[in-house]
C-alpha cells in the first residue's frame, strides 16, 4: 500500500467537501476525542498521522466508502479500467460522484429508490 501523498489527499478531501479545519476539530471531539487545528494540519502535512479511529471518524465526515481508493497511491481509480467500478459508464460515474458530494441530495435520492426500507 502506498501511502506516500497521504496528507495531501487527506487535505483534498476536507477542502473538497468546503469543510473548515475548525469544522474538523469540532467533529472529531465531538465524535471522538478532541483534537487540535494543529493536530489536523500536521496530519494534512505529513508531520504525523491520525489514529485509525480518528481517520474512520474523518472518513465517515468525508462520505468516504472505500478508505483504499481514496488513499492508497498504488491503486487504479475507481473510474479507470481495472478497478472495481469499471464497469460503470463515465456518465455513471459522474452521477455516483454528484450523489456523495451533495450530501444535501442523498435522502431524496434514497427516498425515491427506496433505499431505507
Amino acid at each position: 500500500m502506498d501511502l506516500s501523498d497521504f496528507p495531501a489527499r487527506l487535505k483534498k478531501l476536507r477542502v473538497d467537501k468546503s469543510i473548515k479545519v475548525s469544522d474538523v476539530s469540532s467533529y472529531l471531539g465531538e465524535h471522538l476525542k478532541p483534537v487540535s487545528e494543529k493536530t489536523i494540519y500536521g496530519w494534512e502535512s505529513g508531520v504525523s498521522m491520525p489514529s485509525s479511529k480518528a481517520l474512520l471518524t474523518l472518513c465517515e465526515m468525508y462520505d468516504v466508502s472505500d478508505i483504499r481508493t481514496a488513499f492508497d497511491s498504488s491503486k487504479t481509480p475507481p473510474d479507470t479500467e481495472g478497478s472495481p467500478m469499471h464497469f460503470l459508464t463515465p456518465r455513471e460515474w459522474e452521477l455516483v460522484k454528484s450523489y456523495r458530494d451533495r450530501p444535501e441530495i442523498k435522502a431524496i435520492v434514497r427516498k425515491i429508490y427506496d433505499l431505507d426500507n
